[in-house]
Formats: C-alpha cells, sequence, structure tokens
C-alpha cells in the first residue's frame, strides 16, 4: 500500500503475535494532519468570509463573531454528546445507539438550518 509517500505492508493479527513487528504502522499523525487541514479550510473559507458563507441574515440576524461562537459550539457540544452517549449504557446497543444518534442527526440538522446558511448548517453535521 502506497500511502503518505512510503511503501507500507499492513498486516492485521487477529491475536497478539508472539513477537511485536520491528516497525509498527500508525495512522495518528495523518488523522492529525487530515483533522488540522480540515479545520484550517473551516476556518479560511467560513470564518474569514462568515458573512458570505456562513451566516444568512435572512435565516438569522446574527453578528460575524456570534456566529462563528455558534459554530465552534456546535462542533464542541456536538462531539461531546457523541462522546457521552457511545460511552453510555447506549452504547452497547449498536442498534439503540444507531437509532437516538439519527433522530439527535434530525434534529440538529433542523435546528442549525435555523442558525446557517444551508451549506454551512450541513457542513457542521
Amino acid at each position: 500500500q502506497v500511502h503518505g509517500g512510503g511503501f507500507y505492508h499492513i498486516q492485521k493479527y487477529l491475536v497478539a503475535p508472539a513477537e511485536m513487528p520491528e516497525h509498527l504502522t500508525w495512522f495518528k499523525w495523518e488523522s492529525y494532519a487530515t483533522w488540522l487541514s480540515g479545520f484550517a479550510m473551516l476556518c479560511v473559507v467560513y470564518y474569514a468570509g462568515a458573512d458570505l458563507f456562513l451566516i444568512d441574515p435572512n435565516v438569522l440576524n446574527i453578528s460575524v463573531p456570534v456566529g462563528i461562537l455558534l459554530s465552534l459550539a456546535t462542533i464542541g457540544v456536538g462531539w461531546i454528546v457523541y462522546d457521552l452517549l457511545c460511552r453510555s449504557p447506549l452504547g452497547k446497543s449498536d442498534t439503540g445507539l444507531m437509532l437516538v444518534l439519527y433522530f439527535v442527526l434530525v434534529f440538529i440538522a433542523w435546528g442549525l438550518t435555523h442558525l446557517f446558511t444551508g451549506r454551512a448548517a450541513f457542513l457542521h453535521l
């Protein structure tokens, strides 16, 4: 597999191997780079141009700083709620968790379409 400019041979072990491989492949830095570049693009496009891409006065007339704070709060609170739901006893039931998350997602989508432009609302999901 070619990934990140290097060649990797990834092998999955069903049980712990008797001897650890000399070189382990971790995707931690690739994940961080993806998250940071995505957040940077969010800042450049939606926060720097908030009056064009984030806020629609016909939907809700709010200032740019309030819109950015609502955006950041949505991301942060959404992550906390998702993490708490997954760690709760409900997280042990895949079907139950899926159903609850579906209705939470529908409710959040409805709420965000009353705060932001359509594109920004669905980007925050």
